[in-house]
């Protein structure tokens, strides 16, 4: 949910606006999923950012610490009880995007049915989308950033309409979500299909009790695409229940907090939704303990931020004054624990 996917340029490199959007997200590095070999070395270069081929993903490399979602305790992204909504391989491109998808041998597999459900009809993933309760969303259990900079406060829910197999939007809408703020504030963003969302039973007044939030912003929702014509857009936000906002954009933190959000929602088309994306942050939990350091080890205890209902793992990054006078390189990395590098200050 927080990975972007880039495509590059056929004689290698990158778009601009991608190279952008991936310095913003604080990655550690780049994967080749079927890009010319060349072409990702180069764009790695570019990037400053290790090269690590896909089949190497899991296998000591920047990319292998990751954990299966259903080893992760359920702490509040989903609804407790209710199985995560999944696409299916038949499903069209959008479906994916906004749910992820589990192949059929992992559904057979799964012994707790109750933790995923393939998706019966569309709607079922649209209305998913809008409850946080997707397979992708189950991802994010106990993830976020432990530190912001410069994120636009509060935001507006960014509301995706798109062609059901649009390889273009999905991209963009993926690779925007990958980097909306998920502990300090909340960005909403749903992809939505053109037309079919219009046959699915009551999903507007769905669409507006999400809305319904205690933010003082203007407007309440962004309408983007990249494949759909204004007109059809206005249409979209006008069978959802909106009204075309004249209103300067308007973002701002009260105390106490602004009262709950009311009909009628407004809504602006196509503002760039990297306005809101685009901010400085560091990823992780965080946990203190105070140690007394010795010779000739310290041992560092400290219970882990992550809670595990299975087996899981850690990529640990010790912060400490202790370490400011100390030059950044591999040689006194090793000094401090064996296989450490440094990242960022840390």
């Amino acid at each position: 949910m927080t990975e972007m996917i880039v495509p590059l340029r056929t004689r290698g490199g990158l778009d601009p606006a991608w190279a952008q959007m991936i310095e913003h997200g604080s990655y550690d590095c780049l994967v080749n999923v079927d890009a010319p070999d060349a072409a990702a070395a180069r764009a790695a270069v570019d990037l400053r950012l290790p090269l690590v081929p896909l089949e190497h993903i899991d296998r000591r490399s920047p990319s292998e610490w990751s954990t299966h979602p259903a080893c992760v305790g359920v702490v509040g992204t989903t609804a407790a009880g209710t199985p995560v909504m999944a696409a299916t391989v038949e499903s069209p491109l959008w479906e994916l995007a906004a749910a992820g998808h589990l192949p059929e041998e992992h559904l057979a597999e799964n012994d707790d049915h109750s933790f995923v459900r393939a998706a019966r009809t569309s709607d079922e993933i649209g209305r998913a989308e809008l409850a946080a309760n997707t397979l992708l969303d189950r991802g994010l259990e106990q993830f976020g950033e432990h530190r912001a900079t410069g994120a636009w406060s509060p935001a507006p829910t960014i509301l995706w309409v798109t062609k059901p197999n649009s390889l273009r939007d999905c991209i963009w809408f993926w690779n925007c979500r990958a980097l909306r703020p998920l502990t300090f504030d909340r960005l909403p963003i749903h992809l939505v299909p053109d037309v079919e969302h219009e046959d699915w039973v009551d999903f507007d007044r769905q669409v507006r009790s999400a809305l319904a939030r205690a933010v003082d912003i203007e407007p309440d929702v962004v309408v983007c695409s990249l494949s759909v014509g204004e007109r059809r857009l206005k249409a979209v936000a006008r069978s959802l229940g909106l009204r075309a906002s004249t209103k300067k954009r308007r973002a701002a933190t009260r105390f106490p907090p602004a009262p709950v959000r009311t009909p009628p929602f407004t809504y602006r088309l196509n503002i760039d939704p990297r306005d809101h994306v685009l901010f400085h942050r560091q990823l992780g939990r965080t946990a203190d303990t105070i140690i007394q350091v010795g010779t000739p080890k310290t041992i560092l205890r400290v219970d882990s931020p992550v809670q595990f209902s299975g087996g899981g793992r850690l990529l640990v990054r010790i912060a400490s004054s202790a370490f400011d006078h100390l030059p950044k390189t591999a040689t006194t990395a090793a000094m401090v624990l064996k296989n450490a590098d440094w990242s960022d200050e840390y």
